[in-house]
């Protein structure tokens, strides 16, 4: 999500003519409330070797994936132009050399809206110790970006979608940097820290 807002805020920058059309308005993240606790603490990588789940539905489609040459779905003058040697297949590799909880603590903290969903799995699970978990998802999001719009859902439905879609009007994430983000992060803290005395 970071570089996502960095490209757009380049774009805007240099005055690209694209600009002109589109505008990077809301940042929407949608959690998993089943696994994030657990990926939260993984030392994966988000290499696909190391985490497949990330990148593939099962394994019948990591299968499916080795399987299929990427060239097969050029247009077949471009694939006759550059030839079977021209190109070397690509390889899998890490995102930034990142990890899984690097990843989910940036998609986190660089959202307008945060979607708490499959909240019904959760519960149905682990009815238990569903809304104490609940719970803690909720303030580790909210100390992770404590600007954001935090929703509970099912099937990430929300009941209308001008809850989510545009709110920011531009000026949420998508103008803040990282100075900014500091700064939030450390006005939250500091709120935190003075309601807890």
């Amino acid at each position: 999500p970071r570089a996502i807002r960095g490209h757009f805020q380049d774009a805007l920058f240099y005055n690209m003519p694209l600009m002109e059309r589109v505008q990077l308005d809301t940042m929407v993240t949608v959690i998993d409330v089943t696994t994030y606790l657990q990926y939260l603490k993984s030392a994966k990588s988000t290499d696909e070797s190391d985490s497949p789940e990330l990148h593939y539905r099962d394994e019948e489609e990591r299968e499916k994936a080795k399987e299929a040459n990427w060239m097969d779905f050029l247009p077949d003058k471009l694939a006759e132009a550059l030839g079977e040697d021209a190109i070397e297949t690509p390889t899998a590799s890490p995102v930034d050399g990142s990890g899984v909880s690097d990843l989910l603590v940036e998609q986190t903290e660089v959202a307008d809206i945060i979607l708490l969903n499959k909240v019904d799995i959760l519960q149905e699970e682990d009815a238990a110790d569903s809304e104490a978990k609940l719970t803690d998802i909720e303030n580790i999001v909210r100390s992770l970006n404590p600007r954001a719009t935090v929703l509970k859902t099912k099937y990430a439905a929300v009941s209308r979608l001008k809850d989510i879609l545009g709110v920011a009007g531009g000026k949420g994430v998508v103008e803040a940097g990282v100075v900014d983000d500091h700064r939030d992060y450390v006005s939250a803290a500091s709120r935190d820290e003075h309601e807890s005395h």
